[in-house]
Order: structure tokens, then sequence, then C-alpha cells
């Protein structure tokens, strides 16, 4: 089996590699408020073989084996940014990378910016001023039941509505992003379909009420592959595409309780009162 970082190239295609954090070198020089440049200053890469990922599943390969060329990648290519700092501080990050290192501080930060975020109140939906000019109009609904009983499944409808002139064209998209009840492949936690539950607290004597974020992805969804090859799709074929006319819907529904199962918090209990609330998709992630 070939290693899943060994890239297939055929003559004239393209492959990309993504970066989720800059390694900590480059953190260590960057500061807030700085401009800063990435740039490729070029390099040569070995080429393992000839032919397909298919063609070579059975072979043993050694990087730069003797007779291959080359591979001679230019540099030149750059891409600029600014460098914000985080509007809340951690207070424990230095701690934790003093003891455990770069790494390990990201990630524990990004848990405790999780639970921050759940203390929050509700985040503002993304407003209709947000959209890039020229893109659909796309209208999202939701309906569920007012109860929830918690020997019962619990599901809540969503319903997609192609907002547009009659003479408009046609549309076609990829709908994960709006019936997927998780943070998995939204740009952030403030998209898509969330699940809120009304807190009540006593500050100095005032009773205060407020909405806390449901992780609903309790930690044992699994996992899954993402670095497998391409494959391709028919579209028209393909359940998860989804063609409109103007005026036309689309709907689903997305499973939120499902005894013994569920995705609402460990410590639900009779009485609590829960909001979900559809806070828009800033990138759908295929349409034509």
């Amino acid at each position: 089996m070939l290693r899943s970082d060994i890239c297939e190239l055929e003559v004239g295609g393209e492959v990309s590699l993504k970066y989720e954090v800059l390694p900590e070198w480059y953190h260590v020089e960057v500061e807030a408020g700085g401009k800063y440049e990435l740039v490729w200053p070029g390099q040569d890469v070995d080429l393992w073989t000839w032919g397909s990922r298919e063609e070579n599943k059975d072979r043993l390969l050694i990087a730069g084996e003797e007779g291959l060329p080359k591979l001679v990648m230019p540099g030149g290519c750059r891409v600029a940014f600014e460098a914000e700092a985080e509007m809340v501080p951690w207070p424990g990050r230095k701690e934790i990378e003093d003891k455990w290192g770069f790494a390990r501080a990201n990630y524990e930060e990004i848990i405790w910016r999780a639970a921050l975020a759940r203390k929050t109140d509700l985040p503002r939906p993304v407003e209709v001023s947000e959209r890039l000019p020229g893109t659909l109009n796309l209208v999202v609904t939701l309906d569920c039941p007012d109860t929830l009983l918690l020997a019962e499944d619990f599901k809540v409808k969503l319903t997609l509505t192609y907002d547009a002139p009659s003479s408009a064209r046609p549309m076609t998209l990829h709908t994960y992003s709006f019936g997927a009840p998780y943070h998995l492949f939204l740009e952030s936690r403030r998209d898509g379909l969330q699940c809120y539950r009304r807190m009540s607290s006593d500050d100095d004597g005032n009773q205060e009420t407020r909405w806390e974020l449901c992780d609903l992805d309790d930690g044992e969804i699994g996992f899954m592959l993402v670095d497998l090859p391409d494959r391709e799709h028919r579209v028209s074929e393909d359940k998860r595409f989804v063609s409109l006319r103007p005026g036309e819907t689309w709907s689903t529904t997305v499973k939120l309780h499902w005894p013994p199962d569920s995705l609402l918090p460990e410590d639900t209990k009779v009485g609590d009162v829960f909001r979900c609330q559809f806070n828009g998709v800033v990138k759908v992630d295929w349409w034509d």
C-alpha cells in the first residue's frame, strides 16, 4: 500500500497541500500587527517512479532511486498576511508552552477557547451584508417539535430555498454544510446548525439568563480519512448534490437525540430549554 503523502500527477495536473498551522519557528519571529510574506524559494523534489499509484501499488518504491530525474519546483510565488493577536489571550499559554512545547500549547488553547465559546452569548448570525457580490441567495428555515421526550428520537428539519427571480439560472450545490450538525468542514464554530441550552446564573444577586453552546461533537463521532485520492462523481447521480430552480426547496433532517445515543449534553435533564439556530454558512464548498 502506498503512503498517502505520495502524490500522483498527470501531465498538466496539479496537487494542493494544506498547512493548518504554521510551524513554531514562524510564530517566534512574527509580532502582532506586523505584515509578512511567505515566499517559496524553489526546491528540487525526488521523483519516486513513473506511472500511476494504481500501477505501483505492489512495488517497493525508494525516493530518488538511481536513474530518476529530479523534479524542479521553481521559486517566486508568495502570499502576504498580517499577524493578529487573539482578542482574549489565554492566561495558561506560557506555562503549558514552557513545560510541554508549542504544539501541545496549541492543542490545549483550542480546548480552552472552545470552552470559552460555549459560555458566551448567542453569536451574531451571518448577515445579508456579508454576502459576496454576485452570490446566490439561499434561505434556510428550521422546524422541530416544541417538546423533546428523552425516551424518543428528536429531529430538526432543515429546509433550503433558492430565493431568486424566476429568470435566474438553476443551480447545483453540495448539501453537506447545510445538514451537518458538527463543526467539521465549516469555516468556524459560528457557522452552520448550532444548538444552545438556556443557562441561569446568579451573579451578585442578579439572576441572569444566557445561552450556552452545546458541543454537538461529543468526541465519539469517530474519525475519517481526508487524504485519500480524489474520486470522480456524477453530480446528477449523487444524492449529496441537489439541483434547484428559483423558488424550489430541498429538505433534510438532523437527528440530535436517538436513545440510547444523543448529541445533547450528558447532564441534560427534564426542564432544560434548548434552542436550535442556523448561523449561516459563509462558504458553500461546491456549487455551479
